[in-house]
């Protein structure tokens, strides 16, 4: 069997807390492992440098031959972003032949803005969801692409990652409403092999948010959105106040995250 996971060495501090202190581990691929520890022992800290939500402070990780870590390298939110679309690009040297990928909503909520492409495909909204058979449909149409640029909301933004992520070649996201916060999500939520999973794939390697095109969108999803930064706020609260109530963990560092994203 081949190694799925190397640890070398992992160290990782907060503060003067050491959460993990030298680990080293080594797993082969087709097994399943629990991971066993009293609580403070570093469980929820291994996890979460492994899934690249936290970075060692000293020492490796390598899943697969690969080091975990943030994909997305540049994220522009601003009024007119598009404009300058192109010079992000090349900035990222996302060069090459480009797909992008609309709904028909999308693409019409767009209209003006588009950016290059060597090929648009245009989605049908009706009945369109995440599903690996319908993405699978889609990539037969693909016209080897070497970017994939999905412009729209959650679902859309998966008909960019799976391909993305099956070809081996970074996506886009042009994201067109508020009322989602996963665009930078290395995720993809779909139906698997007729199940609903959240799979581990690809991050968008540029996110550009256009706020002129994100206030066209419908106001209840705007709304949605605003509320969805503002519960961030009362969450953490309510973690502080579980902490002091129940003694319920906490981790500062993921606290000051929520605080100040």
């Amino acid at each position: 069997m081949s190694e799925l996971l190397n640890c070398r060495y992992l160290t990782k501090r907060y503060g003067n807390v050491l959460a993990l202190n030298n680990v080293n581990i080594t797993l082969e691929s087709g097994k399943i492992v629990g991971l066993l520890g009293p609580n403070g022992s570093g469980k929820t800290t291994l996890i979460k440098i492994l899934n690249g939500l936290l970075t060692p402070t000293a020492g490796q990780v390598f899943i697969d031959g690969h080091q975990p870590g943030v994909e997305t390298k540049k994220v522009v939110v601003d009024y007119n972003a598009l404009a300058n679309f192109e010079e992000y690009m090349v900035e990222l040297g996302l060069t090459g032949r480009r797909t992008v990928v609309y709904d028909q909503m999308t693409y019409k909520l767009t209209e003006g803005k588009h950016p290059k492409a060597d090929q648009e495909i245009v989605l049908d909204p009706k009945g369109l969801r995440a599903e690996d058979v319908i993405i699978e449909k889609m990539m037969e149409d693909l016209d080897k692409p070497e970017v994939i640029v999905a412009v729209g909301a959650g679902t859309i933004m998966d008909f960019g990652r799976y391909p993305a992520y099956k070809l081996g070649i970074p996506f886009v996201a042009i994201p067109t409403l508020a009322s989602s916060d996963g665009f930078t999500a290395d995720i993809c939520s779909a139906i698997i092999d007729g199940q609903k999973k959240s799979t581990a794939m690809c991050a968008p390697a540029l996110v550009v948010a256009d706020l002129d095109i994100i206030k066209g969108a419908p106001a209840f999803l705007v709304a949605s959105g605003i509320n969805d930064i503002l519960s961030k706020y009362t969450s953490v609260l309510d973690w502080k106040f579980a902490k002091i109530a129940a003694d319920e963990y906490f981790c500062p560092v993921v606290c000051d995250l929520a605080e100040t994203a």
